[in-house]
C-alpha cells in the first residue's frame, strides 16, 4: 500500500506544478493582449470634438501660421498632409498650445468620409474654453492644380466634418503602421530643427 501511495503522490505534486505553469503562461498571454488592445485604444481614440472659434484665439493661431513657410514644397509620396499636420503640432506646442493630429483613416483602414487615401489635419485646444478646439488643415498644396499658399503652413477650417476623428497619440507609430508612402529617413524623426520644419518668415 505505502509502495503505491508514494508514486500516486508525486504524480499529484507534478500535476499541481503543471497546472500552476499553465495558468501563469495563460495570464502573461492574457495580459500582453490586454496592453495590446490598450495600446490600440490609445493611437486610435474616435472623438467628436466641441469647436470654439472665439476671435481672439482664432486670430492668434492663425498669426503664428501665417508667420512660417515650407522650405521645402509638397511633393506626392515624399512630404504628405501627415508630416505637415505633425510640424504644425510640434510647432504650436513651442509656443504652448496643446495640439493633435487628427484623421479621418482608422485602424480598420478606412476613412470615416469615404475617401480612398485619408486626411490628417490639426485639433488646437482653446485654453479660453475647456475642452474645446479650432482646427487647421497644413498648407502644402496637396493636389496638381493647388499650390501652396508662399507665406503660411496652415489655415483654421470650419466645419462638422473636422470635428469628428481620430485623435493620434503617436504620430510615428501611425505612420509605420498605417502610412503607405516610402519611409524616408528623415521621416523616421520629426524635428522643428530639421530641414523639413516650418521656417519663419522673413520681416
Amino acid at each position: 500500500m505505502d509502495s503505491n501511495n508514494i508514486p500516486k503522490g508525486l504524480m499529484y505534486h507534478k500535476y499541481l506544478k503543471c497546472y500552476w505553469i499553465f495558468v501563469l503562461i495563460a495570464a502573461l498571454i492574457l495580459a500582453g493582449t490586454i496592453v495590446q488592445a490598450n495600446g490600440q485604444q490609445v493611437l486610435f481614440e474616435l472623438v467628436t470634438l466641441k469647436p470654439a472659434y472665439d476671435e481672439t484665439f482664432t486670430n492668434d493661431i492663425q498669426h503664428i501660421l501665417d508667420s512660417y513657410h515650407w522650405s521645402n514644397p509638397y511633393i506626392t509620396g515624399n512630404f504628405s498632409c501627415t508630416d505637415i499636420s505633425i510640424y504644425i503640432v510640434l510647432l504650436l506646442e513651442r509656443y504652448g498650445y496643446r495640439a493633435s493630429c487628427m484623421t479621418d483613416w482608422g485602424p480598420d483602414n478606412r476613412s470615416l468620409n469615404d475617401d480612398p487615401v485619408g486626411h490628417m489635419w490639426v485639433a488646437v485646444n482653446n485654453p479660453r474654453h475647456n475642452e474645446s478646439w479650432i482646427f487647421i488643415d497644413g498648407n502644402g498644396g496637396f493636389y496638381p492644380d493647388k499650390k501652396p499658399l508662399p507665406n503660411s503652413i496652415g489655415q483654421i477650417i470650419y466645419g462638422d466634418i473636422y470635428r469628428t476623428g481620430y485623435i493620434i497619440s503617436d504620430p510615428l507609430e501611425y505612420l509605420a503602421k498605417y502610412d503607405s508612402n516610402p519611409r524616408q529617413p528623415w521621416r523616421r524623426q520629426y524635428s522643428l530643427n530639421d530641414s523639413n520644419a516650418p521656417k519663419p518668415n522673413t520681416p
